[in-house]
């Protein structure tokens, strides 16, 4: 690594100096990972482990990680910064750099992320971390009161930074030309353009899925930048000869600015249906398994540990906390078990099995459910506050609550051992909440979240006008 530099500082007033530097650096023979056993024209250079190794010989071989010093880099920066020393109760230090940083890997510690193994000099581009303009002020201002024990003694700190966005490194799923997907970017077939919305912070449209190696540079979109600001306001009470009391109030992010983290970066396969298939069918591949190994695999038969018949086990036979919504649901059920083609539907089916599956289908479903009560089609990517949607906050009110009653009735028998409440008059009455709760919850939430959106929205107006 090579670096060098040149500046010139200056003393612009007795209590202030400023300095203009440029900054550079030159590395070379870094660290980089690649994937040696990257295939070539589909055939890879490796396919196996050798016929007459001593050690698992015929093996097939996939990526072959190899750790090597082949990666540079380079840096450019201009650095303007500004010192006040102490005087007249204000000191601050403030400095502006604008910079480029390239390299052909940011310190690429967990895995490779190449798009060509064979080709380190294509991977030259910003660095991860690069941030063309940043600024930072620090500021400590002794407020200038004196007299009286309350006035004198304030002291106010802040610390503001500003920086524009990190790179981001466009990408396909394409994992046929290096053996890993999320890796390989696609072609450039318009001008990159960001249009800086939290919805879609750039145009999709200038990036296309190519058959091999795209000619997009790496690291070639800007994500959003970053702005904070933190304000210390400290009272200084003198407490005796030897003893200093100080109070202080801190207030970060103070103009609660959002920052964004980088937007998403693989383009070329939508969410539906390519991934939403491939993931439903490793789902159904799994639960078919769970399903094949609890009614084929005897694990721990429970007659080894208490007695065969559920009635005879004591009342300290108690599952876990999580389960007690389960639980509750199958003591508050109804006594049904109807026929349904020539077949008897048992009772535990109900409060075991129809009542979670419906939790979580409604769950599940809310989002297209909202989408058709309501008609708006629109992509959505921050959260609303729960008075910006009344009716959804008071449906996620009556959920919950319909949610916690079964859960209640999880203990019922706790409660009559414990407090001798009759078990069969708590679930009656618990039935009756099941039914009532939730419409209470609903109305009432409803009626405060709209008396909520109400008040903002005529402190808007007062603040407007």
């Amino acid at each position: 690594m090579r670096s060098w530099n040149i500046n010139v500082q200056r003393q612009i007033a007795r209590d202030l100096s400023a300095m203009v530097g440029y900054f550079g650096s030159r590395g070379e023979n870094l660290r980089i990972s690649r994937n040696i056993n990257q295939p070539v024209n589909g055939v890879l250079p490796f396919p196996s482990v050798s016929i007459v190794s001593p050690i698992r010989p015929g093996e097939p071989l996939g990526t072959i990680t190899q750790v090597e010093s082949t990666g540079f880099s380079s840096y450019n920066g201009l650095w303007v910064s500004a010192t006040k020393r102490l005087s007249r109760g204000l000191v601050f230090d403030t400095s502006y750099t604008l910079s480029r940083s390239l390299d052909t890997n940011s310190l690429n510690s967990s895995g490779f992320a190449v798009q060509n193994g064979y080709d380190i000099a294509g991977e030259y581009g910003l660095s991860d971390f690069d941030a063309r303009h940043r600024f930072v002020i620090s500021a400590i201002y002794d407020l200038p009161f004196t007299g009286h024990a309350l006035t004198r003694g304030w002291q106010l700190a802040t610390i503001v930074q500003a920086q524009s966005g990190n790179p981001v490194n466009i990408v396909t799923n394409n994992s046929t030309l290096n053996g890993v997907a999320n890796t390989v970017r696609p072609d450039l077939v318009a001008p990159v353009r960001i249009t800086g919305s939290v919805d879609r912070w750039f145009d999709p449209s200038s990036f296309a899925a190519a058959n091999g190696f795209g000619n997009l540079r790496r690291n070639a979109v800007i994500g959003p930048g970053f702005v904070n600001s933190d304000l210390s306001v400290v009272k200084t009470v003198t407490a005796g000869p030897d003893r200093v009391l100080q109070l202080r109030v801190d207030a970060f992010d103070l103009f609660n600015h959002a920052n964004f983290g980088p937007p998403g970066n693989v383009v070329g396969s939508p969410m539906w249906p390519g991934y939403a298939l491939r993931s439903l069918s490793l789902f159904l591949g799994v639960a078919a398994v769970l399903v094949l190994l609890g009614g084929l695999v005897q694990i721990n038969p429970i007659w080894q540990y208490g007695p065969y018949e559920p009635a005879l086990a004591t009342n300290g036979a108690q599952p876990d906390w999580y389960l007690g919504w389960l639980i509750g649901a199958l003591r508050m059920m109804p006594n049904w078990e109807p026929n349904a083609f020539g077949y008897t539907v048992p009772n535990p089916f109900f409060g075991g099995a129809g009542f979670p599956a419906l939790a979580f289908g409604v769950l599940f479903a809310w989002p297209w459910i909202e989408r058709f009560a309501t008609g708006d089609r629109a992509e959505h990517h921050l959260l609303d506050r729960p008075y910006a949607a009344p009716w959804r906050t008071a449906f996620g009110a009556a959920f919950f609550t319909w949610v916690l009653v079964p859960f209640v009735a999880g203990s019922a028998d706790r409660v009559f051992v414990g407090l001798d409440i009759p078990y069969e008059g708590q679930i009656l009455v618990l039935r009756v909440l099941w039914l009532l709760l939730p419409a209470v919850a609903f109305g009432l939430t409803l009626h405060w979240m709209r008396g909520v959106r109400r008040r903002e929205a005529m402190r808007a107006q007062q603040a407007a006008s």
